[in-house]
């Protein structure tokens, strides 16, 4: 990949984006004039259906327990919404195991794990639109707490108050669990905490 040498962060972002896309070869901007003149044409381009996109994640997994007087239809419904996409068509990773407890109860654990930049940036989006800014606000003041040193960020959602639309963030162990593998360059921790921070202030 080049990299030119432009005269802003802003700016040398963009062209970066714009590079790792594909568009074709362009001679490097000699001043600052003609760096300006680039990223008016970049921009221009990203307009025309370039679209710039910056990763927030490398994989996400879901979780949830379904137990014996759960309802699995609806569980399974919830679980759609929340990934919307066509399973089969996108092969998205959707796997059911069976098994029983200690007290001998049966119980059934879904797993959703998606890795592709269209399906974790669809998720995200998707995602952090359903909070309510409380939630929001609970969410940035956990922040540092809900981020491990892998750069994994997690999340547990009230499982009975999302089978019937709420997202309510919890503690409790009745719930839909969330690891998003932070996507940050580079692997530091205030890198990952400034990328959830822009998650939850864009959607």
């Amino acid at each position: 990949m080049l990299v030119y040498k432009v005269f802003s962060l802003e700016k040398s972002f963009l062209l970066i984006l714009i590079l790792r896309k594909g568009v074709p070869p362009i001679e490097p901007p000699r001043c600052k004039e003609e760096c300006e003149q680039l990223c008016v044409s970049l921009k221009y381009l990203n307009k025309n259906n370039l679209q710039l996109k910056m990763k927030y994640a490398h994989n996400i997994e879901m979780r949830v327990f379904c137990k014996e007087d759960d309802d699995e239809e609806q569980i399974i419904k919830i679980i759609h919404s929340l990934f919307p996409f066509d399973f089969e068509k996108e092969r998205i990773e959707f796997q059911s195991e069976k098994v029983v407890t200690f007290e001998k109860k049966k119980i059934k654990i879904f797993k959703v794990f998606i890795k592709k930049e269209r399906h974790t940036s669809k998720f995200l989006k998707n995602f952090f639109s359903q909070f309510t800014p409380d939630q929001k606000d609970l969410l940035k003041k956990q922040l540092s707490s809900r981020l491990d040193e892998r750069l994994h960020f997690y999340i547990r959602l009230d499982k009975p108050k999302l089978l019937q639309g709420g997202y309510w963030i919890t503690d409790a162990g009745d719930c839909f669990h969330f690891n998003i593998c932070i996507a940050a360059y580079p692997h530091k921790r205030e890198v990952a905490q400034k990328i959830v921070s822009k998650m939850l202030h864009l959607y």
